[in-house]
């Protein structure tokens, strides 16, 4: 704990801020894993709704709205270092 103003705050190692994972050695490792295991689930569930039969416009929908919104983020966290 470090006492900032006579109040007591807690330290942490990891932790989530505004959905980015932030570390104290300030090394963007742990959001890219994360991010990265995120896209690959996604992935997935892309190539299980093909395997059902799902149309082509359902998994184009699918790929925008929940593959590329993550897959952009890990872009960009890529691209900062």
């Amino acid at each position: 704990m470090v006492t900032l103003s006579d109040a007591l705050i807690d330290r942490f190692v990891t932790f989530k801020l505004l959905g980015v994972n932030v570390t104290s050695d300030q090394k963007w490792n742990t959001h890219t894993e994360a991010m990265s295991r995120t896209v690959a689930s996604r992935l997935y569930f892309l190539k299980q709704l093909k395997l059902a039969g799902a149309g082509l416009n359902d998994l184009l929908n699918f790929y925008c709205f929940h593959v590329v919104v993550v897959d952009d983020d890990v872009i960009c966290c890529a691209q900062c270092r």
